[in-house]
């Protein structure tokens, strides 16, 4: 039930949802990097990935609360008791601070409130530091570029907290899901009426009240990821996050920078809005980016002559 309402809640906002389609699956140990480049990330569509985090320690240990206990340092932080809104201001009403120690007790207990600790990074100069050891990486992504845009690695800890929708404007994901399983929807980044859409869609308009025309044709997909699966979450593509039941979960996004061809596509309206944020206000990036956006085109029109792999 509680899987129903969420749903009701997030992906019923998109019309035509009864005609949503299956994302492609695919088993980590048949994927090797070549193919995951050339039939996915090149082409900017998504895939879950079964099975992409079985073999890290994180999968051992991360649902234990003795494991957090030890491993991480008690400190204060705030908890969310709402879903994950894109409102700032919606975002941070009613948060509790509390010592980590006990949102991990909280988290990790039977109950039917929501609770979340979202996107929180993991880099050297974090508490979470020791949570690095735990990450394996993936056999089919040896080495990949740093994000440009986002942290390498970030976590949500939650227990029924669904995301609303967003997209990302740069830079490639895997929604890694170390514990728990969620049910997630896609939008393709060619979006009906776009400017409409990522107004609605960003701003939630529908907790105004408003409602996205019905006539509008959207290409949708639902899957479910579950423990120990990956989701490759391409830029630009919509999606919005529900839990699959009242258990404490915990998601990784491991980002990496897009290949520069994906950025040069000046047909999409997506890499248009980008670059338009990028130069207007003037900012110390302004003069940069029409450098950075010819070099992207050039990989483009390499990349649709065959003669650049894209990593």
């Amino acid at each position: 039930m509680l899987s129903t309402d969420l749903e009701k809640e997030l992906f019923s906002v998109i019309p035509g949802l009864e005609n949503a389609g299956e994302v492609t699956e695919v088993n980590a140990a048949d994927l090797n990097q070549k193919i995951f480049y050339e039939q996915w990330v090149n082409k900017n569509n998504p895939c879950v990935i079964r099975g992409a985090c079985k073999h890290w320690p994180a999968s051992e240990k991360w649902g234990k609360t003795d494991f957090w206990k030890s491993a991480i340092k008690n400190f204060d932080l705030y908890v969310s008791n709402h879903r994950n809104f894109n409102d700032s201001e919606r975002q941070n009403s009613g948060r509790e601070k509390k010592s980590f120690h006990e949102a991990i007790d909280e988290i990790f207990s039977q109950g039917t409130s929501i609770l979340s600790i979202p996107a929180e990074e993991i880099h050297p100069n974090s508490y979470y530091q020791p949570l690095n050891a735990d990450i394996a990486g993936f056999t089919f992504l040896p080495n990949p570029p740093k994000p440009r845009n986002y942290s390498e690695k970030r976590f949500f800890l939650y227990r029924g907290a669904s995301t609303a929708w967003h997209y990302h404007k740069a830079d490639e994901t895997l929604m890694t899901q170390v514990v728990g399983s969620k049910k997630v929807m896609l939008l393709s980044s060619d979006l009906p009426d776009p400017e409409r859409t990522i107004d609605f869609l960003e701003n939630e308009r529908q907790l105004e009240g408003k409602k996205l025309d019905s006539y509008l044709k959207f290409n949708s997909y639902i899957v479910e990821v579950r423990e120990g699966d990956a989701l490759y979450i391409p830029p630009q593509w919509f999606h919005a996050v529900v839990p699959v039941d009242m258990n404490a979960g915990l998601t990784l996004a491991y980002c990496w920078g897009s290949p520069w061809h994906k950025l040069g596509d000046l047909g999409n309206y997506f890499t248009r809005k980008l670059y338009r944020e990028l130069i207007v206000p003037v900012n110390r990036y302004t003069l940069l980016i029409p450098f950075l956006g010819s070099y992207a085109l050039t990989m483009f029109l390499l990349y649709r002559m065959g003669l650049n792999r894209g990593y």
